[in-house]
């Protein structure tokens, strides 16, 4: 192994040369610098708790940076920069601070007690670390008591990253490897060495599917599973006259194949799930660009022709010429980062117009809970409920049909994760001028809400002009939408700081304020049909149809177009009653009754929430009826949960979004 082998693999960021002296030079002079750009956001910032100093502590608290700190802080980050530092200017004060700082970290871990302290990403982020700074402990005096430490660590790390209770599959299962093989590397450990090999290529098999589409729910962390094994292959299995995989490089050229299809006009990627917004520069800055540059993936091309590919098994629909582009998601194969967008679509004409809300951050808060929730993406919700998308059945949700006619595309996809109602939405697009229709079909019981949402990008927020007349909204006079009889119409805005029915995350711990449109409709077996062009001259109207019809009839300039329809037939009796909660009120005490059944003998409890916040919790009884006085103003809304008495594992919880202003 030269000196550099880990190296490419401690770069996780692409950093430039002069912004990593000038990171290392930092951390010497005692200035820690936990994860770059976002901890401190800039060097001249720097807070007191990143001082190192007598005082410093491990055990790092900064408000709603406090998780990013303490996972990167674990991962022993700094010390990775002092080694890309030292590795570019071979200067010995660089790598005398990585030891200081590894050592310190050694004596505190003795008698702490965390969850980061073992979490599996920062014990493989670690591992990596140590087994460079182990390779690299012949250049600098390291005392016997020094280096019985550096051994320990070595000893201890292999222990934890061998251990199959310790493992998880995909991107931490990678990263856990890596640094595994690391240490083996470096410790001449050929049975380390063979072991984590060979779960790297279980692993690897697992990660992709047939067509080498990752199955994590996240284009991000398609890109990162992808540069993570490209390392493992090229830096540290390749020397070892190893491989992944016999066809690794022809699998990774299928991999690109899906981001050539994926990539927007714009060199943008969609979001999806978890992660940041990334474009096709960000693919340039990485080791996977150094070695696949000559995919077509990197090429400029111009294209007026419709490019059209459904993936039915992951569960996705792309439709895009040179300068539209809609990306529809439906399905899941792994819940790794999965969202409750199921039925969801991003839109492209020119720029972006409706986009998916991206994440924030991985905490459990309200924000997240949004932002993983129905309502969050370009979908339809049910009675202002998320459906069970983490334990639904994989075949709930999905792309029934796609199929491509002379004038238009069109999409039929399923959503049977709620326990009361079904979901189809039939979707059409025009090739002529990419002109979308949607219907959506509901089937249960009772009479249901039916929302469908639609989040415009922060170009369209900004300066918001609404024009509403007859059914038919006019956004900034370059979006038309139309939406049928009976429908009503709702606009949010995220300007409130406490609405968070309406934001955007590009980046973690970063969000704005966007606009988003919520049309709705209250019957039994809703029918809502909605009309999105950006041909602002043509005259839209959506013709009534009969349920059973096989067709759908809109006219455009007073044209009628038939499109075809595929005839969906439920048996409603198979769902459940709608659940739901009766309130009333006496001055500022509610008296609530949950009506629902779904156990033979079933608990009941109830949250009072205040701004998304927790105020008071009502623990299980078997009494349905509980009564709350208020003893504050403000706004609140109920979650209600119902749990099977027989076994406490079966519960379900409903948000009733009547507002009880008090």
């Amino acid at each position: 192994m030269n000196e550099t082998t880990l190296i490419p693999i401690l770069d996780k960021y692409s950093i430039k040369e002069n912004e990593i002296i000038k990171i290392g030079d930092e951390i010497v002079n005692n200035n820690i610098i936990i994860k770059y750009n976002y901890i401190p956001t800039d060097f001249s910032k720097v807070d007191q708790k990143l001082r190192y100093n007598k005082t410093f502590s491990w055990e790092i608290n900064l408000g709603s940076f406090t998780n990013m700190a303490m996972l990167h802080l674990h991962s022993l980050e700094p010390i990775s920069y002092l080694l890309l530092a030292y590795d570019l200017k071979n200067e010995i004060n660089y790598l005398n601070k990585a030891y200081e700082i590894l050592f310190d970290w050694y004596e505190y871990s003795r008698n702490a007690d965390h969850f980061y302290l073992w979490y599996r990403h920062c014990v493989a982020d670690r591992a990596i670390v140590i087994s460079q700074l182990y390779y690299l402990k012949d250049k600098v005096s390291l005392n016997t008591s020094e280096l019985d430490k550096l051994y320990k660590l070595i000893f201890n790390h292999k222990n934890y990253l061998s251990q199959d209770l310790n493992y998880v599959k995909h991107n931490h299962g990678t990263l856990m490897d890596m640094g595994l093989l690391a240490l083996g590397i470096v410790s001449e450990d050929k049975l380390t060495i063979n072991f984590s090999t060979n779960r790297l290529r279980e692993n690897f098999l697992d990660t992709f599917t047939d067509n080498m589409i990752c199955v994590e729910n996240s284009v991000s962390y398609s890109v990162y599973n992808i540069e993570q094994f490209l390392k493992c292959q090229k830096y540290l299995l390749e020397p070892l006259d190893k491989t992944l995989d016999d066809d690794f490089d022809n699998k990774i050229y299928q991999a690109l194949n899906f981001f050539k299809a994926l990539i927007q006009p714009d060199g943008g990627f969609p979001h999806l799930g978890d992660g940041e917004k990334i474009d096709i520069e960000y693919l340039k800055s990485l080791k996977l660009y150094e070695f696949y540059k000559d995919h077509t993936l990197f090429s400029k091309e111009t294209d007026t022709e419709i490019f059209s590919k459904v993936y039915y098994k992951e569960g996705y629909v792309i439709l895009k010429n040179y300068n539209n582009y809609i990306f529809i998601t439906a399905g899941d194969i792994k819940k790794n980062h999965k969202h409750a967008d199921d039925l969801s679509f991003v839109l492209y004409y020119g720029e972006e117009v409706f986009i998916d809300p991206g994440i924030y951050s991985y905490d459990n808060n309200s924000l997240r809970e949004y932002q993983t929730s129905s309502r969050a993406h370009n979908t339809v919700e049910l009675n202002n409920e998320t459906y069970k998308y983490i334990t639904n059945n994989q075949d709930d949700t999905g792309i029934s049909l796609f199929k491509e006619f002379d004038n238009y595309f069109y999409v039929l996809m399923k959503n049977s994760s709620y326990d009361y109602a079904e979901i189809h939405r039939h979707f059409y697009v025009l090739k002529s001028d990419f002109t979308i229709l949607i219907q959506d079909e509901v089937f249960s019981q009772d009479k249901i809400l039916a929302s469908q949402f639609f989040n415009l990008s922060p170009a369209n927020h900004n300066e918001l002009e609404l024009g509403i007349s007859s059914r038919q909204i006019i956004v900034n006079n370059n979006l038309k939408i139309r939406y049928d009889h009976e429908a009503f119409y709702e606009l949010y805005t995220g300007e409130n700081p406490y609405n968070i029915n309406a934001i955007y995350s590009r980046k973690f711990h970063h969000y704005e304020p966007i606009s988003k449109i919520r049309i709705s409709k209250y019957d039994k077996n809703p029918k809502l049909t909605t009309v999105i062009s950006k041909s602002l001259e043509k005259k839209f109207d959506i013709k009534k149809n009969d349920n059973h019809s096989d067709k759908i009839e809109i006219s455009i300039d007073e044209k009628i177009i038939e499109l075809e329809k595929k005839k969906i037939e439920i048996e409603v009796s198979k769902y459940n009653k709608i659940p739901r909660l009766e309130i009333d009120r006496k001055g500022n005490t509610i008296y609530g009754k949950t009506m629902a059944d779904y156990y033979e003998e079933q608990e009941y409890a109830w949250d009072i929430l205040k701004r998304g916040e927790k105020e008071k919790l009502i623990w299980y009884q078997d009494d349905n009826n509980f009564e709350y006085t208020f003893h504050n103003s403000g706004e609140y809304t109920i979650r209600y949960y119902i749990r099977n008495k027989n076994n406490y594992e079966e519960k379900l919880a409903f948000i009733n979004e009547r507002k009880i202003i008090i």
